[in-house]
């Protein structure tokens, strides 16, 4: 073969190859995504870590707060007074991770870490509610109130990690629910 024949088959090759349709892209096939599938195994997830969360509280109430009670009352009723905050801030943390999982990271962020700056003026706000009743020590609150605040934040935690493990993060945005069906 003469070098004209080489160029020849090169530059058809190369024309070939530019007039061909690009089916097998890799891109080209995205996977089907099974939102329902998602949705289910999401809203299990989820309250299967809302029970949890609940038997915490149960047996927060059990083992811390009927002992203080009953060894000291004003202790006791200040733990008891403890748990409402830090309960409704734990159960807000996993109700804004479960609703914005599969939807947008910016509303996530926003409901999830976004609302710090809210929880804790929660907690400033009760800790100022509660100073006015008589014989609560404000310092046993907060000390009560960080101790639930470690317990309850386990179920938060664990529901975001079993989301991670059995729910693979998407490219794509869950789409959204038409009301006309």
């Amino acid at each position: 073969m003469s070098i004209r024949e080489l160029m020849r088959t090169l530059e058809k090759g190369r024309q070939d190859k530019l007039a061909r349709p690009r089916a097998d892209e890799p891109f080209a096939d995205k996977p089907i995504i099974d939102w329902m599938w998602r949705r289910r195994i999401r809203n299990h997830l989820f309250f299967r870590w809302l029970r949890v969360l609940a038997a915490m509280v149960g047996v927060s109430v059990v083992c811390v707060v009927l002992p203080l009670w009953l060894a000291h009352p004003p202790l006791g009723k200040t733990a008891l007074l403890a748990m409402p905050p830090t309960l409704l801030i734990a159960a807000s943390w996993m109700v804004g991770a479960w609703y914005t999982y599969d939807k947008n990271r910016n509303l996530a962020m926003a409901l999830t870490v976004g609302m710090i700056p809210v929880r804790f003026a929660f907690f400033v706000a009760w800790i100022w509610l509660v100073r006015t009743i008589p014989g609560v020590d404000i310092r046993a609150l907060i000390v009560a109130m960080m101790v639930f605040w470690a317990l309850f934040s386990l179920p938060e935690f664990a529901m975001l990690a079993s989301f991670t493990k059995h729910l693979r993060r998407t490219s794509e945005l869950e789409p959204e629910e038409d009301d006309e069906a």
